[in-house]
């Protein structure tokens, strides 16, 4: 729970510390793959030396997700990613990430290029249902 917190609030993305909102998604069947950057970016935090550099893309990728699903809904993806990607990673490993990022603020106008690149590259956008219902 710590780490999650950690994680989040080092971003700037949460305005308060507190539990995961209790809701499920309410966008998994529209936006299916919405936080599958954030995801990639997680896990590549994990192994890569830099978590500093991947602080600034993550922070910049949930913003992404808070302008195209809402902020609520953008939270409680990226709890649910950070939930899974985290499961069963020594605790260890995530104390010295936390640590690595304490204290820095991210944003920005570096986050307007980032999110230009992911919009290009990787647009946050509905699945077509005609494809969703098949």
């Amino acid at each position: 729970m710590r780490t999650r917190q950690l994680v989040l609030v080092g971003f700037g993305f949460l305005m308060a510390c507190g539990d995961p909102p209790p809701q499920p998604s309410r966008t998994l069947t529209t936006h299916p793959r919405a936080a599958d950057r954030y995801a990639r970016l997680l896990q590549r935090q994990l192994v890569e030396s830099d978590v500093v550099a991947l602080g600034q893309a993550m922070t910049c990728e949930i913003s992404r997700l808070a302008g195209v699903l809402g902020s609520e809904e953008a939270k409680a993806r990226v709890y649910a990613v950070v939930d899974s990607v985290h499961r069963g990673v020594d605790r260890e490993k995530l104390k010295r990430i936390d640590q690595a990022l304490g204290g820095r603020s991210y944003g920005g106008e570096e986050c307007d290029s980032l999110n230009a690149i992911s919009d290009r590259e990787e647009p946050i956008a509905p699945v077509d249902p005609a494809i969703r219902d098949r």
